[in-house]
Order: structure tokens, then sequence, then C-alpha cells
């Protein structure tokens, strides 16, 4: 319990750490971020979102970034704290006045303990009901937005049923075309070419009928196994009416009635209700790779928490042993380290769903192999004061 109280060698390593933790939980926030924002964009331009849209979408998708960069933003800080603490002979300083490295641990650790409890609680009560919202809005967005904001000037339109536009200039957001060639196909297998000097669509957004109002215009209207068939008709005003068909009303139903929920939009109770249910099935490996499914979901919520811990035992040994690199070396470190956690919890999970795995050892492995190493490194490095980093990997590749 000694060991345990708040001194100032506590709050002054507590004080090192944290400050990088917060740095590196920003740099690493702004790239998911970025990765999401690359997506928005392309669907802003399509649907014309208004800004209050996107920054909803980013609001709801956030506790999901969140639990991803706090234990690299931990391993980060860890690293980068420890090993300024070490660059300035520091940790000999306490080493010399008998300091043990497992004291420099609790400090450390309480970061770690920290990140789990606000990754725990985003993973258990706030990313379910935040994905579920999020879904939500990307429907609404998709099937009820005003699909003349989708029509681009010299690129084939083929969003309504039945039909495939072309216009050669789009003027008002879709509103008026010029030069405009329209190809529909009806029952009985009639073909209809159109070619209009200009055209006016009207489209009303809540019953998806579409109405096309052509100027100074021919139509070219034949069946391919009836070559007798064939017209041709000159107009000056001409009006295209397009009803919508049942995959628009299968679209709106989804947005007048909230969707069932899935796997990750539902909470623990909910999961284990829909194990249950799973039970159920008849074949067994459908039935496995849904359970297999289910399993990976609800560890997810506790490993991805504890790697926290784990990052945060890691990367102190890992810190000491780091006393030329710098800032810029921890990062390279800590990146490294995160994308070999990565490469394992990824590769166990897909395992796990396909029901070819235990979940306890396709969503731990990362977490226990790392957190084994940062606890050998820590009991080499209490031992043998020469352990360097070095040691670890070849001399070129540690000069670089």
């Amino acid at each position: 319990m000694r060991a345990l109280r708040i001194d100032v060698i506590w709050r002054y390593v507590f004080r090192e750490v944290l400050s990088p933790t917060f740095l590196g939980l920003c740099v690493y926030v702004l790239v998911f971020i970025m990765n999401a924002l690359f997506e928005l964009a392309e669907l802003t331009i399509k649907k014309d979102l208004s800004v209050r849209s996107v920054a909803t979408i980013l609001f709801f998708y956030l506790p999901r970034v969140l639990e991803m960069t706090i234990p690299m933003a931990i391993l980060l800080g860890v690293l980068v704290g420890v090993g300024r603490l070490s660059t300035d002979s520091e940790v000999v300083a306490l080493r010399a006045g008998g300091v043990s490295y497992w004291k420099l641990l609790y400090p450390v650790l309480t970061l770690g303990l920290i990140g789990w409890a606000v990754s725990s609680l985003l993973i258990l009560g706030v990313e379910p009901g935040a994905n579920y919202k999020r879904r939500q809005i990307y429907m609404r967005l998709m099937y009820s937005a005003d699909m003349r904001r989708e029509i681009k000037p010299r690129v084939f339109f083929e969003e309504v049923p039945g039909m495939l536009l072309y216009a050669d200039e789009v003027h008002q957001a879709g509103d008026f075309l010029e030069k405009v060639f329209i190809y529909q196909s009806e029952e009985g297998g009639k073909e209809l070419v159109t070619v209009a000097r200009r055209a006016q669509i009207d489209y009303e957004r809540q019953t998806g009928m579409a109405r096309f109002f052509l100027e100074g215009g021919v139509t070219h209207s034949t069946t391919p196994n009836q070559p007798e068939s064939y017209q041709l008709s000159r107009f000056d005003r001409q009006m295209i009416v397009k009803e919508p068909d049942e995959s628009f009303k299968l679209r709106s139903s989804l947005v007048t009635h909230p969707p069932p929920k899935n796997y990750r939009e539902q909470t623990l109770g909910d999961l284990a209700v829909t194990i249950s249910r799973a039970g159920a099935i008849e074949h067994a490996e459908t039935r496995q790779r849904v359970i297999g499914n289910i399993l990976a979901i609800m560890h997810e919520r506790f490993a991805l928490p504890a790697a926290c811990l784990v990052f945060a035992i890691l990367g102190l040994p890992l810190g000491v042993m780091n006393r030329r690199g710098g800032k810029a070396s921890g990062f390279s470190v800590s990146i490294g380290v995160s994308i070999l956690y990565w490469i394992l919890y990824s590769a166990g999970q897909n395992l796990v769903s396909q029901g070819q795995l235990s979940p306890y050892v396709g969503l731990w492995i990362g977490n226990g192999l790392l957190g084994i190493l940062g606890i050998v490194l820590l009991i080499l490095r209490e031992k043998s004061e020469g352990l360097q980093l070095s040691l670890l990997m070849p001399d070129r590749l540690h000069r670089t």
C-alpha cells in the first residue's frame, strides 16, 4: 500500500505521460476522422448534404473512433513521456534513489485504468445507440434525397427505374437540362429513345414520382423483335411521367418505420437474447457462423478497453529502453505495436466470426501476447540495467 501512495514521483511521472497521451489522441482521432470525411465528401456531393447532417454523422461516429484510438494514444503517451525521462537520465536518478520500475508502473497503469474506464463506457453504453442512430440518418439521407442533385453533365444517370438519362449541360442542381438524351424500356419489350433540346424535371421526394417536361425533340420507338413497329415522332413539348417502383416503396417504408437493430447496434442483453434465438437454427454451419459473429462482438466490447492496460504495461519498458530515439522514435514504435495488435485482433476476429476459433483465443490473443511481453521486458529491465531496445531488433533497423 505504501508503493501505491500518490507522492511527488507518482504525480511527476503521471504528468509526463498524460500530456503526450492527449496529443496522440488528437492526432489519431484526426487521422480516423479524415478517413470518414473522405467518404462523407462523396456522399455530400451526390446527396447535397448540409453541414449539420455531416456534423451529426461524425458525432455518432466519434465513439467508435475513440474506442480504437484511446489505446494507441496511451501507448504513445507512455513511450514519449517515459522516453523523455530516460533520455534526460531522470530514470537513472530515480533508480539511484532506490525507486524501482514497479513504482514507475503505478502512474502509468493509472493512465491505462482511466483509458479502460472511458473505453468501456463508450463501447458498452454509447456505441450501440450511436451506431443505430447513424444508420438511421444514412438511410434517411440515401432514400429521401432529391435525385436531381445526382445528375451530372455528360454522365449517364441510371437512378430512375426503366430510364437512362444523359444531359450535355445541367443547371440549378438538376432542375434544367440541355441537349438531353433519354432511353426508356417499357413492358412488352418496347424501347424508346428521345432526344430533346431542353428538359425540366419535377420530382416529388415524398412519393418518388418524376415528371420530365421536354422541349423541341424527337422520339424513336420500336420493339426489337418487331422491326415494322418502328415509329418516329417529333414534338415541341412533351411530358414523361415515371411512377415509383417497388424498390422505392420498400426504401420509403424503411425510412418511415424504424429498422431492426443489427448485432453492433444491440446491447449485451440484446446480444444474449439473439444468441439464444440463434441456437434454434437447424443448419449447423449457419448456426455456428451466426453465434460466432455475435460472440466476436461481445468479446470485442471487453477486449478493446483491456488493450489500454496492455499498452500501458508494454509502453513502460519500451519507453525506458528507448533512450536515444526521442518523440519520433516513440511515435514509430507506437505505430508498429498498434499495427501488430490490429493484425492479431482482425485475424482472430475473422476466425471467430466464421466459427473456426474460440472467442477467448481469437479476440484476446493480442492482449495476451503483448501483455506478457510487457511484463517480461519489465522484469528483465528490473534485473538488468544493460538491456537496450537495440537488443530486440537489428542495428540497422534500430538506427532507422
